[in-house]
């Protein structure tokens, strides 16, 4: 229970400084779809042990459409990296202008500013479109044995690192903008728990080493935004 609150307050502390970040650089807005729909997904299953669709699952399987639904919600984290990864790589980056503005903005930072409008929804509707697909034929499969199960919630998220990893070989040599270094690193991150975590192992009983990872990655991206914040903040009139 310590470690998924640990993961989940970090999670939360991602979430509010991508928020604050995307303030000061509109490209961020893919980010914080991203981690709000992570925080939601984790807030609606629980913990086995307090709250949510988890401690419902736990002392009984004859909840099938709340099994579907764990399933759903389990799926649907490495879903928003891979939607993530495609947008933030996949997209064209603002003009940079070195001329400031008569408030000290710089001309990258207006365009900035106006990025989100232009975010590609195209990788957030496509991925979508795959987990729901995805889910809909565990569904129409079901029941499924716990090993059967297992290999396909592995197959989802080694599909979803997959096409991060892709999106971000192809896009490699850029000088990388916020949203793509973010988006890195939480490929990154589910590459670890693809590797060492539950779904190599038992999705339903295997979660401490993932929320470990995901509880310190969280936690530096955190730390990693509120210093692009600092940096991007505008310099006052008459500052040199």
């Amino acid at each position: 229970m310590r470690l998924f609150l640990a993961c989940f307050l970090s999670l939360a502390l991602a979430l509010i400084t991508a928020a604050l970040l995307f303030r000061r650089d509109r490209q961020h807005l893919p980010v914080v779809l991203a981690l709000a729909a992570g925080l939601a997904a984790d807030a609606v299953m629980g913990h086995r042990d307090g709250w949510g669709v988890a401690t419902v699952v736990r002392r009984s399987t004859d909840h099938v459409p709340l099994w579907h639904v764990s399933n759903a919600l389990v799926t649907l984290w490495p879903a928003a990296v891979a939607a993530l990864a495609l947008t933030a790589f996949g997209r064209k980056k603002a003009p940079r202008s070195v001329n400031p503005g008569a408030e000290g903005v710089t001309g990258s930072e207006r365009a900035n500013r106006n990025a989100g409008s232009m975010m590609p929804r195209a990788p957030f509707v496509k991925v979508g479109l795959a987990w729901a697909t995805a889910n809909a034929l565990l569904v129409a499969v079901y029941p499924l044995s716990e090993v059967d199960t297992q290999r396909a919630l592995l197959a989802w998220e080694a599909g979803c690192v997959a096409t991060g990893v892709l999106a971000a070989i192809l896009a490699w040599g850029d000088t990388w903008s916020s949203p793509q270094r973010a988006a890195l690193w939480l490929v990154a991150i589910e590459f670890v728990v693809v590797v060492a975590g539950p779904f190599r192992y038992s999705v339903y009983e295997r979660w401490d080493i993932a929320r470990a990872v995901y509880a310190l990655g969280f936690a530096a991206l955190a730390v990693a935004q509120i210093d692009a914040v600092r940096r991007l903040r505008p310099k006052q009139a008459g500052s040199t």
